[in-house]
């Protein structure tokens, strides 16, 4: 019998729901949710099975080693393979027994692996105290305290303000009726005092939200707050902050169950809020959810838990990325996600089960898998956080740099120069060559946005929302001898160093850059002298900056390694900030607060081509790219455009005969012979392109430009063969880029 059959119309569902004694009464949307997990059956607490082609889900790729350490729950160690007792769970309600065993095991046997107690010296501004319900101060509290990392959504509710922060302070002060807070803030204070704790950090009642000093400091914070956390209460079911955490106080859950009847047909059950439950028939399911083993099902948790409301929000994203120690909340079950292990409540995690210690990996892995921990710039992992950061959806746009500007403000401690408006100083000129994977979408400012608020320059990632491609940053991290990129199970890298440069793409300087916050306004120069001069350690035996040593492998090569992390092989010295080193450098760099300018000057050259044909390389990206051609037809270069693959021929047709301005960026090399690099270059395999001749293919990097009024705003980047160019931009140009 069939789903239809048994449920024929919502009356009939309706009266088989009576609320439970904690609920006053069934809403109109948890009837519909109800009916529509009965008819569409989608993904189950207890059935998890993953119906989406993950082959061309490109944008949850999760099976990518170098994103796995900052991806939920798959990266952990070999040892969780095999699958522990599974226990019988209420259907209703969370036994938070399970968290307290959780949390006993990471303290008891994770120690510093998961934070431990090793940054405590740094806190926010207030807490709530869950047992007198109203903020006190955090710098005179010395208990540890939890944090709520939750969707806000569309809904009005409380919030702290310069007005009522004195009264808040006050006992009882956030005692229902009067504030009304969300559910979810509800659920997460009783759950804190389920679990023993006695502080909570909530972002909408510990920060006045008009007090603009006040959460410009707190933002910049954000890293601290909640790498200092003892969990974090991760909120991830519904789509607004009054969905509640299912099965703890407030909203029970509804679980699903499943079996196969002595026909060896399968049979599903929802247990409902009334105690009673709807079983179903289904076809039968390829594998039964209960003999997985713990490592399958856990990434499928996490990939389930990626298609949430909660991972798609941009201000979760650093929330997700610092919080070592995290309790999920999603599909009405809990999990449990920290460095070492991650469980889901069905599974017996009692003292005596196997494989609940600490992960084999050494201390110095142990500190590089938090970012906060870096000890010097990795461009290749910035280029990573960027790409899992800017895919999510903020509701104003212009909060781009807010919902980031934890990961920037840690990082700039070891990026000398720190970031412009997302753009590391440092590496500059090759930053400024991003890419789209997939087409990407300008982000405007809301209406009541600020003019100090509205950053969002086209020449910047941060100015689009979408699918930014890592690996047209690669010529930035050309000073890595061998890719940072980590296994599944380790954090080792998965191959031995390279003997040569993973990366034969290089970029020069040719324009000096400056930025400024207005048009008229105070100019600082962008510093890239350095690049110009890294080559000369290799080739010579001249004096390296303090902390580096020289070394050379079995075949002669070069390569150099610093003071501050013995394991990492350099191609070249690169710059670092002074806290870098145990030793005073004279070439050290102080570290910066990240800066926010709007405008991009310099003096470049300038030519105009004409668009030649479209064409896709799907080695590269999911855009379009078109050819560049001078007036002559001949080939000169490539742009990669801002629209989908499925639409070049359209595009063919739109852009014959038209030209377009293009500006010069910066210079480029690569070896033509390095098939890995086709991954970066659209332009590999076109016919014109003098690539396929051997030796080195050198370029300038150019950017097609629009101009509004006196200011210009970036349409598309790429290449121009490098006597083409020469030859064909013959004027010089003062431009100001938007």
């Amino acid at each position: 019998m069939g789903a239809a059959e048994q449920v024929t119309n919502t009356s009939e569902m309706n009266s088989r729901l009576n609320p439970v004694p904690k609920l006053r009464k069934i809403s109109r949307k948890l009837i519909e949710n109800i009916i529509r997990k009965v008819l569409r059956l989608k993904s189950p607490a207890l059935d998890i099975d993953d119906e989406t082609d993950e082959e061309d889900d490109i944008e949850f790729d999760w099976r990518r080693p170098e994103l796995a350490p900052y991806l939920p729950y798959v990266d952990k160690n070999k040892t969780t393979n095999g699958t522990l007792p599974r226990l019988d769970l209420d259907p209703s309600w969370v036994d938070c027994e399970h968290i307290l065993r959780w949390l006993r095991i990471c303290d008891e046997q994770h120690g510093d692996h998961c934070g431990g107690d090793s940054h405590q010296r740094t806190r926010p501004r207030w807490l709530v105290d869950v047992d007198q319900l109203c903020l006190v101060p955090a710098w005179g509290t010395v208990a540890r305290y939890f944090a709520l990392s939750y969707v806000w959504g569309r809904i009005d509710s409380f919030q702290a303000t310069k007005s009522n922060l004195e009264r808040l302070q006050q006992a009882d002060a956030l005692r229902s009726p009067e504030p009304r807070l969300p559910k979810t803030i509800q659920d997460a204070i009783f759950l804190v005092r389920r679990l023993g704790g006695r502080y909570l950090w909530v972002d909408q009642l510990c920060i006045p939200q008009d007090d603009e000093e006040v959460k410009s400091v707190e933002l910049g914070a954000m890293a601290v707050i909640y790498r200092n956390a003892y969990a974090t209460i991760v909120a991830a079911q519904g789509e607004h902050a009054d969905e509640g955490l299912h099965g703890v106080q407030t909203v029970p859950r509804m679980l699903w169950s499943c079996g196969r009847r002595e026909d060896h047909e399968w049979w599903y059950s929802l247990h409902l809020p009334d105690r009673r439950d709807l079983t179903l028939a289904r076809p039968p399911k390829p594998k039964d959810p209960r003999s997985m083993d713990d490592r399958e099902m856990m990434q499928r948790f996490g990939r389930v838990l990626l298609r949430t409301t909660w991972y798609s929000r941009g201000w979760t994203f650093q929330e997700q990325l610092f919080s070592p120690r995290k309790i999920y909340f999603h599909n009405d079950t809990v999990n449990w996600d920290c460095h070492c292990r991650s469980f889901h409540e069905s599974q017996d995690v009692s003292p005596a089960s196997p494989g609940l210690g600490l992960c084999p990996r050494t201390r110095t892995e142990t500190e590089t898998a938090f970012i906060d921990s870096a000890t010097w710039p990795n461009f290749h992992r910035y280029a990573r956080l960027v790409a899992i950061y800017n895919i999510r959806r903020l509701s104003r746009e212009e909060d781009a740099l807010d919902a980031f500007e934890g990961v920037l403000s840690s990082l700039s401690k070891v990026f000398p120069g720190s970031f412009l408006s997302g753009l590391p100083s440092l590496f500059f000129d090759a930053a400024l060559l991003w890419q789209p994977y997939t087409p990407v979408v300008r982000r405007v400012a809301s209406e009541e946005a600020t003019t100090a608020a509205a950053v969002l320059p086209s020449w910047s990632w941060v100015g689009w929302q979408g699918n930014f491609n890592s690996e047209s940053w690669r010529s930035g991290h050309d000073y890595l001898r061998s890719i940072d990129a980590r296994g599944i199970y380790t954090y080792k890298p998965r191959l031995p160093p390279s003997p040569t440069p993973q990366c034969s793409w290089h970029t020069l300087p040719t324009v000096p850059w400056s930025h400024s916050a207005t048009m008229q306004g105070e100019r600082t120069p962008i510093s890239s002298a350095w690049r110009l001069e890294a080559q000369r350690y290799a080739t010579t035996d001249v004096e390296l900056p303090s902390g580096w040593t020289r070394h050379r492998d079995w075949k002669g090569t070069v390569f150099f390694k610093h003071e501050s992390d013995a394991e990492q092989e350099f191609t070249y010295p690169i710059p670092l900030s002074s806290s870098s080193s145990s030793r005073s450098s004279p070439s050290g760099m102080e570290p910066q607060a990240p800066a926010r300018p709007r405008f991009l000057h310099g003096r470049t050259r300038r030519a105009r081509l004409r668009f030649g044909e479209s064409f896709q390389h799907r080695p590269t990206s999911h855009c379009t790219a078109v050819d560049l051609v001078d007036d002559q037809g001949a080939w000169a270069g490539v742009l990669r455009l801002n629209c989908a693959v499925l639409d070049f021929r359209d595009v063919q047709e739109y852009l014959a005969g038209e030209t377009c301005e293009l500006v010069e960026l910066s210079a480029g090399e690569v070896q033509r012979s390095r098939k890995r690099e086709e991954v970066s270059f659209d332009e590999w395999d076109r016919p014109g392109c003098p690539r396929t001749r051997g030796g080195v293919y050198e370029f300038y990097n150019v950017m097609w430009i629009e101009w509004v009024g006196a200011v210009a705003q970036r349409k598309a980047v790429g290449r121009v063969e490098r006597r083409a160019w020469q030859r064909l931009a013959g004027e010089e140009v003062d431009v100001c880029i938007g």
